[in-house]
């Protein structure tokens, strides 16, 4: 059972990395008209990843949950947060 949560950890990471990255590189609409649909794709299975990989069992999948998903939360929530509290709403 905790092989299985560790592996859907490491599925959820590579999910969030694949959408992220598809939203905010190619797409651009993180800050436009479709910002529920990058939490929902980027950052609620990157947080739910991070949460499972802490119930999996110790090695390599459990490294990669926690330090993948971290990683990827970080990067769609905690720093857009961050530069929109420094910078203003628009950024500028």
């Amino acid at each position: 059972m905790k092989k299985t949560l560790g592996i859907i950890s490491l599925v959820l990471f590579l999910i969030s990395a694949v959408f992220g990255i598809r939203e905010m590189f190619f797409i651009g609409s993180w800050l436009g008209y479709s910002v529920i649909l990058f939490l929902l794709t980027a950052s609620l299975p990157s947080i739910i990843g991070f949460i499972l990989s802490f119930f999996s069992e110790r090695g390599v999948l459990k490294v990669i949950g926690a330090l993948g998903n971290g990683t990827i939360m970080f990067l769609t929530v905690v720093l857009p947060l961050t530069m929109q509290v420094i910078f203003g709403e628009f950024g500028g």
